[in-house]
């Protein structure tokens, strides 16, 4: 029986590395480690990690609360409009984008200032609308008004 012990503890010894070749490793390492306590102190200092803690102390009763509150109907409805704004959103062209939200960031700054006192005859709406570049912008808003009819009005 105590051979079977001897034998058990050499083979333990051969599996584990020699401290040398784990102190080599550790220190060729020291900058990433080091790194690694600065963040863990600033998690600390920040309460994040009391959070963490106590997320998963009660684990169980976040879990149930999470799924309660996932599976309400206002909320699934939520999810879903989320995940829908984001395929919208990530169909579109990012200059494109950028260049819409600071055209109409301008015109609503211009709108704002300009005071109109005066109604807009035909005139003048047939002026504005032959310009270029309103003509574009009402072409691209009525293809968006038409992708929004029902289907059985489209043909």
């Amino acid at each position: 029986m105590s051979k079977m012990i001897e034998n058990l503890s050499l083979e333990k010894e051969e599996r584990m590395p020699d401290l040398d070749i784990v102190m080599k490793d550790v220190m060729s390492r020291m900058d990433d480690i080091m790194a690694f306590m600065e963040t863990l102190s600033l998690i600390r200092s920040s309460g994040i990690m009391d959070l963490l803690r106590a997320i998963l102390e009660n684990r169980e009763d976040v879990t149930r609360i999470v799924v309660d509150e996932a599976s309400k109907k206002v909320n699934m409805n939520f999810i879903r409009n989320a995940l829908s704004i984001y395929t919208f959103l990530s169909s579109i062209d990012p200059d494109v984008m950028r260049n819409f939200m600071k055209n109409a960031g301008e015109s609503l700054t211009s709108a704002k200032m300009t005071k109109q006192t005066d109604g807009i005859g035909i005139m003048k709406l047939y002026s504005i609308i032959k310009q270029p570049g309103t003509f574009e912008a009402m072409r691209i808003m009525l293809k968006i008004l038409s992708g929004l009819a029902p289907e059985e009005k489209k043909k």
